[in-house]
This record gives C-alpha cells, sequence and structure tokens, in this order.
C-alpha cells in the first residue's frame, strides 16, 4: 500500500514537472510565434503560401496571384524557383523577395509529382492585412485564450491528474492554434507544430480515460492512460524527420494526414466516452459534467470532423479559419467550468449578479425608449430632451434598489433555484465557524448545515488524528450531535480512501456497492462501519486534514449535481476551522498531559527519603520536596519561585559556587558534605548531590 502511494506522489510530481516545462516551452512558442508572423508580413507577398518544403498550402483568399492562372496555382504543386533562382527553402525564397519591392513583376516556376513543370508570372502585393488577421490573428488569440485557460486550471486544480491532463491538452492546442500561420510562412516552428497536433490527440483521449471519472477499467489497467502516447510519439518523430524532407518534398503530407486522423480518433473517442458516462454515470455529478463538456466538444470539434477526414482521404482543403477556430472556444470553457464547478458558488453568484444587472439595464434603456416614442405622438419632446431625462434619472434613482432586488430574485428563481439558498447557508457556516475554537462545537456546527441542507440518515467528520497515525470518525448531526461518538472505524492515511481523496479534489460518490471494492480494496469492512456514500474531502493549507461522509438521504432520493456543489464547497470553507479545532483540542490534551505528569512527578518526588531541591538558570528555586522541608525547617512556600542564594543561605556560600560551577559546567557533583547550623534542629551533617538539569534537546536548565 505504501508502495503503490509513493508511486501516485511520484507520477503527481512528474506530471508536474512535465506540464511545467510544456506550459515555459508554450509561453516562448508563442512569443516567437507573433514576432515571425509580423516580421514576415512586412515583406512582398508572392501571392501564395508555402509549406515547410514549398510544396503550396491550402490556405488561400480571394485576390491572390496564385488564383489568378487558369488552372490555379494549388497543392501539391511545389515552387522550385522564383526570378529564375532555384530555390529549396523559405529561406532562399525569402532572399529572392528581398531583392524586389511591392509591384514588382516575378517568374515563378512550380512543378507537380508527376514531373511536370509551370512557369508563371507574379506581380508582388504587400500581404492583406484582413488575411493577416484571419490567418494568423484568429487563431493566435484564441490559441492564447486556451493557453490561459491552461494555466488557471493548472494553478487551481495541477495536483490531480485531470487538471494536469487538461493543461497538457491546453498547451498542445494552443501551438497548434499558434502556428497556422507559421506553417506556412517562415516554417520556423513545424517541428513543434507536428509533434503538438499529435499530442493533442493524445491528451484528448487521455482526458477522456480520466475525467469526469475514470471507468472500471481504467483502474484495474492504469497503464491504458498512457497507451495514446505511443502513436503520438511515432506520430511526432516520423513528422519531424518529413517536414523538411526536401529529397521527397510531398513525403510530409502523409503524415499530417496520419496526425489529422489519429486526431478526429480521439476526438470521437472523447465523444464517445462522455456518451457512455452519460448513459452509465457513477454519479449525478459525473453525468452532469458529462453534459456540459459533451455540449462544448460537439460544439467545438465535430464541426472540424469533416475537415480532418477530407484531407486524410487525399483532397487538400483550406482550413476556414473564421469558420472553425471562434467554434473552438466553446470546449476550453466547458470542460473548465466542469472542473471547478464545485468550486464555484462564488462565480455562481457574479454570473446571477451579472444577469440581474444586464437584464436591468436591458429594461431601463426599453423603458426609456418607449417613455419617450410615447410621449412624441403626444406632446414635442425629443429623446435628448434635458428635462425628460432628468425625470427619468430622478425616478430611475428612486426606483433603481426595488427594480435590482426583483430582477435579481426572478434570475435567481430562473437560472439558480436552490442555489441562492445554499449561498446564503454558506455564509452564514462560514461566519459562525470562525467565532469558536471547540472542536465538538465545530463539529456540530458542521453537522447542522450538512443536515438542514441536504437531511443524511447519518454524517461523520472523519479528522486526522497524530497520537493515533490515523483517520477517526466523529458523529454528527441527529440524534448523535454532541454525545462525542466516535466511529469504530479506524483508517491508515496511506489506505486506499485516503490515497483517493488525497488525489482527486471531486467528492467520491458511490451509488452501488459493485464500485466499493474496485475504489477501497480491503478497506471495504472498516468504510462499510460508516454507512456513508459520499465523502467530501477537508484541505487546509495544501494538507488533507480529513473528509466528510454522509450516508445515503432521508428521502431516498440520490445526492444531484447541486448537493454535490454544495457540499463541497462547505466542506472547503469549514475546513480551516476543523483545522484550527482540531490543533487546539491537540493541545489542549497535551497540557493536560503535561499537568498530570508534573503533578506525577511532584507525588514521586514528595515520596522520596531524601530531600530534592531544582533551580533554575535564573536560579529561582522550582521544587522543593517535603524531605527537604523536614531536614532543613523551611516551608516549601517560602522558597519556591524564590533565588536560593537568599532562601538557602545557611547551606554555605561555598554550596552555591559548587552549584554555578555545575551550572556551567555541565559536570554533576556527588558527595559534597556540609555542616549547616537549622533553626530549630542544631547542627547538622549533610551529604549534597548536585547534578545539571537537561531539557529534551540537551541544554541545561538548572540544577
Amino acid at each position: 500500500m505504501a508502495v503503490s502511494q509513493w508511486r501516485g506522489n511520484l507520477a503527481v510530481r512528474l506530471g508536474r514537472i512535465i506540464v511545467t516545462f510544456a506550459l515555459l516551452v508554450g509561453v516562448i512558442y508563442f512569443v516567437a510565434a507573433h514576432f515571425l508572423a509580423w516580421r514576415w508580413a512586412t515583406r512582398p507577398f508572392l501571392g501564395m503560401l508555402l509549406e515547410p518544403t514549398l510544396v503550396l498550402s491550402p490556405l488561400q483568399a480571394p485576390g491572390w496571384a496564385r488564383l489568378q492562372f487558369d488552372p490555379p496555382l494549388e497543392q501539391p504543386d511545389r515552387l522550385v524557383a522564383v526570378d529564375l533562382q532555384p530555390v529549396s527553402s523559405s529561406d532562399d525564397v525569402q532572399a529572392v523577395l528581398a531583392r524586389h519591392a511591392v509591384g514588382d513583376t516575378v517568374w515563378v516556376m512550380v512543378e507537380r509529382p508527376s514531373g511536370e513543370v509551370r512557369e508563371e508570372q507574379i506581380t508582388l502585393t504587400a500581404f492583406p492585412m484582413r488575411d493577416l488577421f484571419s490567418f494568423h490573428l484568429i487563431p493566435y488569440l484564441l490559441g492564447l485564450a486556451y493557453l490561459g485557460f491552461g494555466i488557471w486550471v493548472y494553478w487551481v486544480q495541477g495536483w490531480g491528474p485531470a487538471g494536469q491532463v487538461f493543461a497538457s491538452l491546453c498547451v498542445a492546442f494552443a501551438l497548434v492554434l499558434a502556428g497556422i500561420f507559421d506553417l506556412s510562412t517562415t516554417h520556423r516552428l513545424v517541428v513543434l507544430w507536428s509533434a503538438a497536433l499529435s499530442f493533442t490527440a493524445a491528451t484528448v483521449m487521455h482526458l477522456a480515460l480520466v475525467f469526469p471519472q475514470e471507468p472500471r477499467f481504467v483502474q484495474r489497467v492504469p497503464v491504458l492512460r498512457l497507451l495514446p502516447y505511443l502513436p503520438a510519439i511515432l506520430l511526432a518523430f516520423r513528422s519531424a524527420l518529413a517536414d523538411y524532407d526536401t529529397a521527397h518534398p510531398w513525403s510530409y503530407i502523409t503524415w499530417w494526414r496520419m496526425s489529422y486522423l489519429f486526431l478526429a480518433i480521439g476526438i470521437l473517442f472523447f465523444v464517445g466516452m462522455l456518451i457512455y458516462r452519460m448513459v452509465r454515470p457513477s454519479s449525478p455529478l459525473v453525468r452532469q459534467q458529462s453534459r456540459v463538456i459533451l455540449l462544448g466538444a460537439a460544439l467545438s470539434f465535430l464541426p472540424v470532423i469533416p475537415w480532418l477526414l477530407i484531407n486524410f482521404f487525399g483532397t487538400p482543403a483550406p482550413f476556414l479559419t473564421l469558420v472553425y477556430v471562434p467554434l473552438f472556444a466553446f470546449f476550453p470553457l466547458s470542460i473548465a467550468y466542469a472542473i471547478l464547478r464545485y468550486r464555484l458558488m462564488d462565480v455562481d453568484q457574479l454570473l446571477s449578479r451579472g444577469l440581474a444587472y444586464g437584464a436591468l439595464s436591458f429594461l431601463i434603456v426599453a423603458a426609456y425608449f418607449a417613455i419617450t416614442n410615447g410621449l412624441s405622438h403626444f406632446f414635442a419632446v425629443q429623446s435628448s430632451d434635458p428635462v425628460l431625462l432628468s425625470l427619468f434619472v430622478l425616478s430611475l434613482v428612486l426606483l433603481f434598489n426595488p427594480l435590482r432586488n426583483y430582477a435579481q430574485k426572478l434570475v435567481d428563481r430562473a437560472f439558480f433555484r436552490e442555489e441562492e439558498d445554499y449561498r446564503v447557508t454558506l455564509y452564514e457556516s462560514g461566519r459562525e465557524l470562525s467565532q469558536t475554537l471547540d472542536l465538538n462545537e465545530v463539529l456540530n456546527m458542521v453537522g447542522e448545515q450538512v443536515e438542514e441542507a441536504l437531511q443524511p440518515r447519518q454524517q461523520w467528520i472523519c479528522l486526522y488524528d497524530e497520537e493515533r497515525g490515523g483517520y477517526v470518525g466523529y458523529a454528527v448531526g441527529g440524534e448523535r450531535r454532541g454525545n462525542g461518538s466516535v466511529s469504530p472505524a479506524f483508517l491508515f492515511p496511506d489506505g486506499h480512501l485516503a490515497a483517493w481523496l488525497r488525489g482527486h479534489k471531486e467528492p467520491l460518490y458511490l451509488l452501488t456497492e459493485t464500485a466499493l471494492p474496485l475504489v477501497l480494496g480491503d478497506e471495504w469492512p472498516q468504510v462499510n462501519a460508516l454507512g456513508a456514500v459520499l465523502y467530501v474531502p477537508l484541505r487546509a493549507e495544501g494538507e488533507m486534514i480529513g473528509w466528510l461522509a454522509l450516508g445515503p438521504r432521508q428521502n431516498g432520493q440520490p445526492y444531484h449535481y447541486d448537493d454535490l456543489a454544495f457540499i463541497s464547497a462547505l466542506a472547503e470553507r469549514s475546513a480551516l476551522a476543523l483545522s484550527n479545532a482540531r490543533r487546539f483540542a491537540s493541545m489542549q490534551r497535551q497540557l493536560s498531559r503535561a499537568v498530570a505528569d508534573s503533578r506525577r512527578m511532584e507525588n514521586v518526588f514528595n515520596s522520596i527519603a531524601s530531600g530534592v531541591i531544582t533551580a533554575d538558570v535564573q536560579d529561582r528555586v522550582t521544587l522543593f520536596n517535603r524531605a527537604a522541608e523536614t531536614i532543613l525547617n523551611i516551608p516549601a512556600a517560602e522558597v519556591i519561585g524564590r533565588p536560593y542564594q537568599r532562601v538557602l543561605w545557611a547551606l554555605g556560600g561555598d554550596l552555591q559556587h559548587v552549584a554555578q560551577s555545575v551550572k556551567k559546567g555541565e559536570i554533576p557533583v556527588l558527595t559534597y558534605e556540609v555542616q549547616p547550623e537549622v533553626g530549630g534542629r542544631g547542627t547538622l551533617w549533610l551529604r549534597v548531590n548536585i547534578s545539571p538539569l537537561k531539557d529534551i534537546r540537551g541544554v541545561t536548565s538548572g540544577v
């Protein structure tokens, strides 16, 4: 079990390193892509875009020189000479064009795979800004949005596999979008673009296997998650070899088409897995997430499937950036929302207020124009009349708050329903939990909030116990509220349940017992004692301190999507309060034990027949047992807390010097004899042993 946890932690750390490196490469890639595009666009335009081996690109726009011939120049034509100068790379083409200006006429020679050669005369132009906007800025900006989404999700959920895979997918697809223009212009980033294309397909398949929840066959054979990367690596390697292979200038097309097919298969596999999770969901949360992602994936990628397949089957078709690229925005929005949904109760509030203010603004504008147009039929007024505008503004000031509240209620009733009550519950619970450090009181507060909102049959809050080295469940809610009942289940921190909750931030909702052994392994007997079907992790300051365990609902209904969102948000808000209360309770127990140990030691010293006296580093007496009281005929109350030089002067000044030497030299002195005059007892012969007192760190703390 410990070995599997170590492997899981190693995989998480390795994944974070890989994703972080990919994000850094993505940032550098984006800076370079934009710089290269603008520099290329300032040079004379040949009227055609060229791919790495100077084969004509399918990208084209009206007015380009390549379309003015009959028949037009098109792929698979390959440029072999410009102005009678042989060319084999983009640098060769740019070197020839650098000797010309816009308006000059040059001859171009192209050849086909059959060996047929064709010459045409072309007038150089400036590259149209509208085409730069279409072919570079639109995909570049959307790619930048993908990169931003990936960084955002990685920032808030980079600890989990879903967050890491989604961030990787965003980076790969962002590179594909940002490199579309470079693919047909400077060719500096082609190798990275080819690799990003194949890895986009692999990460799509990987994401389909782990999100919203891993299917049973992936849990049994985790290595299945990595299988899509084998063809991705092969395609990336073969494409890199063919991208600049001028000896076989058309070979790269085959490998690009294979990548297109791989991407199409990845998208269809992703959609199929979403449909499978909708038909056979493991929880309402999974069903709802699948619906959201399926909608975003369908809107984003299904329209581009025909283009991928058409190009794979050998018909070069131009990529319509104005048609396909804007649709790609739906996918990151849907999947990021699905990943982070349970944490977005505050975002829902912002959306609610935004909708309310938007609706109110629309109604205000509509009302103003309706009033002005209506009055204009009966009076000689215009919409810009200052008197009418002043009266309208005055009325708006007086009625704004009632109208805003009414609009807010309508929006919440139409779009958010029970979430408004959940937000009130979360706000009130957060305020109450911050006012106490008593563990039982905090446990009962959380239990009351859960019971009032969800009404489970039973609920437990499992917290880590440092003394026992594992998680212990506390019964909360219902008849057991406040009685300190502890679950008989004791779960180790390296167990299956703790490991699963530590690696997943979403709740674990078990609808059927058939899924329990796979998730919980041999811990099922202990977990069964809780009688819970819903487990929600509690995290405070980056550490999992425990989890909420809820049984089935009293009404027999399953936990719905909003219920899971609420319990997750409540767990997030209450985790810190539970952590502080747990620490405070632990400190109280330690203090109680320390006091008990001190009293026990005091009883031991009082039972010793020899006199025992201790002093701290400031020479104040800290212990004066009963035997010392009898021997020296001095009450302990007159000695404790006072410098021993003043209260024990009868023992002689030499003894004080010896005690100071022992304290400084840390060497004990045995059998030191003194003959003091003790009031009430006369002259005594005393044998004194002096030793340094050391704390747990070995530092002298007295004698």
